[in-house]
């Protein structure tokens, strides 16, 4: 447009009216991709668990309450991605609590389990947490949180977990041990802290 005004060529005119209305179809189309999106993310965040459900343009945030108090870490690990994907309304859950009543539907949130249209994911820190494992059966995810004080055979039932993280908030040398204990029964694991955030799309 510049090079138009200062020496009146319309060939310069002509493909910035182009190029604009190609920037104007682009962002019809990513809004429109936007308004449909479903993700679950899980991030990596050193020493804490959060997770973010995304409907459209909504999400829901679950994460431990050591991070939700302090915004300021809380952003700096999700507020690009957010940005990325348009989210503009996003609410906060606490992990532990039980909140079934969120800003979208197709949401179910209590204890240690969530289930999100037909997704469906299971937070585990102690053996007590399996107890849900079988009647939540298949399992979209698994995921291993905390101290993580489990007895790992009990993880065997492979058919019925699609896959199994190992949080960020698992200190480096108990997700050590947990690595080689999962590898002993061949049990296939994704450690988030090495892999960095487990995005699904739905």
């Amino acid at each position: 447009m510049i090079a138009f005004f200062v020496f009146q060529y319309t060939s310069y005119l002509r493909w910035s009216l182009v190029t604009i209305i190609f920037l104007l179809l682009f962002q019809v189309y990513e809004n429109q991709e936007q308004l449909v999106q479903r993700q679950v993310i899980v991030y990596n965040i050193p020493r804490h668990t959060a997770i973010e459900f995304i409907n459209g343009k909504k999400s829901v945030l679950v994460a431990d309450s050591a991070l939700l108090a302090n915004s300021r870490s809380l952003d700096y690990y999700t507020h690009n991605y957010r940005i990325a994907k348009g989210i503009n309304s996003t609410e906060h859950l606490t992990l532990g609590k039980s909140n079934s009543s969120v800003g979208f539907d197709s949401f179910y949130f209590h204890k240690n389990i969530i289930q999100f249209f037909d997704y469906k994911l299971l937070f585990v820190e102690g053996d007590n947490d399996m107890i849900n494992m079988n009647k939540m059966a298949p399992i979209n995810c698994l995921l291993l949180w905390g101290r993580s004080k489990i007895d790992v055979k009990k993880l065997r039932r492979e058919d019925a977990i699609q896959y199994l993280l190992i949080d960020g908030s698992i200190s480096s040398w108990i997700a050590r041990n947990l690595e080689e204990e999962l590898d002993k029964y061949e049990i296939d694991f994704i450690n988030i802290a090495k892999s960095g955030a487990h995005i699904s799309v739905l």
